[in-house]
């Protein structure tokens, strides 16, 4: 009979410059040793910051790359931290204040390491 091997996950930070780990998981099949050296690879990647402003009298749902994020408030400003660098995928969606169709609108920021990349809606 084969038996699950348990495998132990642990979560660190490591940051130099725009680049960090914030993205990865060390899996390990089995405890790290107390008391000892435990020597492990991190792989950090470039991030960059996205900002959203609205600019609308109308609250907004938020997507990055087809996730659904969170809402936007009317006349918000807001940020989001460590985004992967390269072009993003960015649709807004009213949720209130129109007349016959909501404004559902696409945007692709390119985020670049250690910038800012800002939209503006509607």
């Amino acid at each position: 009979m084969l038996m699950a091997r348990s495998r132990f996950q642990y979560y660190w930070w490591a940051e130099s410059g725009c680049q960090n780990n914030i993205r990865g998981i060390y899996s390990n099949p089995s405890a790290l040793s107390a008391n000892t050296n435990n020597a492990i690879a991190t792989q950090l990647a470039q991030s960059g910051v996205l900002q959203m402003i609205s600019t609308s009298g109308n609250p907004y749902e938020l997507y990055i790359n087809g996730a659904a994020i969170e809402p936007i408030a009317a006349g918000a400003t807001k940020y989001y931290y460590y985004m992967p660098t390269g072009s993003l995928t960015v649709r807004v969606l009213q949720l209130s204040g129109y007349l016959i169709t909501p404004t559902d609108e696409n945007f692709y920021p390119n985020v670049s390491c250690g910038t800012i990349s800002t939209v503006v809606f509607p």
